[in-house]
């Protein structure tokens, strides 16, 4: 599961919030208003969890190699009846490609991103609500693209994003990239290098921000850089940019939620020894910043941001001795 080194959630109810950050914030505490102790099925660990709006929760488990990249299964788990379903590659499918990352929309629909490991081409395949695969969906993009984020909205629209590394064409090494798809894989529109932050390869907290991408319900795609939110449309033009700031000098943001049309994003705070701390969490309004903690309760110092559920608060989790712990954290 990845760790989160500190956590800043912001929201914004409109554009102009992000203008609007100067207010002194205050301190105060973080509080769960109650837990579900749910069983985790078998598995060794796995990767970050991922949510719908009924409720489930979906999550890729890490196969025995302890290689995230082999993992070729995708989790739903309905925390009321704790009873899993599994989205399944098939054999011949899964002889072929390597997984790289999975997206769930708001009303359940299942994705996979995944690279054929002969000709690198990137293709994601759909599944059906029983787990089984739908199709596969082939798309063209460029050579040498290391893709790195991955969403799909609630009408199939396809966005992948990523960067040009060093083994990429040498004209292009150091360059993002993202493009919009549709459910056939036909390019939609690419946007500009000029519009997307560039990545030197020499130094890891100025690459592509991880977790930086999410599906909103007004049919853009809210695109986290390390300077702004690019707000894209699903037909590939920019929409605006939104400026945020960060709560520290040295943290660096790491992801982003959309619900009931608020944006949360998180910070990663790397401290000097690389050791872990869970320091900060900031709401913002649309009026600015509300209230912020410096630091988490001892009842959350060892969970995870699992969802955020817009105006019904967080989902935290925690994982000890195969029990997935849920706890709610409304907005207060």
């Amino acid at each position: 599961m990845r760790q989160v080194c500190a956590l800043v959630g912001f929201l914004l109810a409109s554009a102009a919030l992000w203008a609007q950050q100067s207010q002194q914030i205050q301190p105060t505490e973080l509080q769960s208003a109650g837990s579900v102790s749910l069983s985790v099925p078998p598995f060794m660990s796995f990767g970050r969890t991922q949510c719908d709006e009924g409720g489930n929760l979906y999550f890729r488990p890490v196969a025995a190699s302890g290689r995230y990249r082999d993992s070729a299964t995708v989790v739903r788990l309905n925390p009321k009846t704790e009873w899993p379903t599994l989205y399944e590659l098939s054999s011949e499918v899964a002889a072929e490609v390597t997984p790289i990352e999975m997206a769930v929309t708001r009303s359940g629909h299942v994705w996979l991103l995944t690279q054929n490991r002969q000709s690198n081409e990137y293709v994601v395949v759909g599944f059906n609500s029983d787990g089984s695969m739908a199709g596969r969906i082939a798309l063209k993009t460029p050579p040498g693209l290391l893709a790195k984020w991955f969403s799909v909205a609630d009408d199939g629209i396809i966005l992948i994003a990523g960067y040009y590394p060093d083994f990429a064409p040498k004209e292009v090494q150091g360059e993002s990239y993202l493009a919009l798809f549709d459910q056939s894989g036909t390019l939609r529109k690419a946007l500009k290098h000029g519009d997307l932050d560039a990545v030197d390869l020499d130094a890891a907290s100025k690459g592509p921000v991880t977790g930086g991408v999410a599906a909103g319900n007004d049919g853009n795609f809210y695109v986290l850089q390390r300077n702004n939110i690019l707000v894209v449309s699903e037909w590939g033009d920019v929409v605006r940019r939104e400026s945020y700031l960060s709560p520290a000098q040295d943290a660096v943001a790491a992801g982003i939620l959309f619900a009931d049309g608020f944006l949360s994003l998180e910070f990663d705070h790397i401290s000097q020894d690389r050791s872990v701390h869970q320091e900060f969490l900031v709401l913002y309004s649309g009026t600015g910043a509300v209230f912020s903690w410096d630091r988490l309760s001892a009842e959350l110092a060892k969970s995870v941001p699992l969802c955020f559920e817009g105006r019904s608060g967080y989902l935290f989790e925690k994982v000890e001795n195969h029990k997935l712990e849920l706890l709610s954290v409304p907005l207060r």
